[in-house]
Order: structure tokens, then sequence, then C-alpha cells
């Protein structure tokens, strides 16, 4: 691939994650509408027209890997597991 075929390819991943950025902004602002609503009407559930809506709280637990390494770290590394990846970064 010459480097005129990169850097066409380079504009287009360009255009494309500029359109990518403002359609993923307006669907959050449209969710984050849509969850004050029900919040607003006190709603967990509600059938709008064709689509059935839920607003649910719910309780998840996550693992803090940071406090974790920094408290167990022989643990940590004992059980860590070493992997390679590749990574593109375009500027």
């Amino acid at each position: 691939m010459s480097n005129e075929e990169m850097a066409l390819k380079l504009n287009e991943i360009s255009k494309a994650k500029k359109q990518y950025n403002k359609l993923k902004a307006k669907i959050e602002q449209l969710q984050d509408d849509l969850k004050q609503e029900m919040i607003n009407r006190g709603q967990e559930e509600e059938i709008i027209g064709d689509y059935t809506v839920q607003c649910i709280s719910y309780d998840c637990a996550q693992f803090d890997m940071n406090r974790f390494k920094e408290e167990h770290g022989r643990l940590y590394k004992r059980f860590a597991v070493p992997t390679t990846r590749r990574r593109l970064t375009i500027r």
C-alpha cells in the first residue's frame, strides 16, 4: 500500500470517527433525557408507542484491581497473566 493510499484511509478514519463521536454524543444525550423523564414520572417501565422503556436502578460490584495490586502485590503478580497487544495510534 502506498503512502497516498494510507493517507486516504487515514482521512476516511478521521471523518468516520468524527461522525461516530457526534452520533454517540447524540444517542447518550437522548438516553439521558429519557432516563430523566422516567425518573421525573416515577416510572421504571412504560409502554410508549411501539416501545417498552425501562429505567431500572440496580446495584453492582466492581473489582478494584488497583487497590488489590497495592494491598496484595505478590498475589496480584502470581495471578496476572502477561499478554501482548498491538495498538494503532493516529494523531
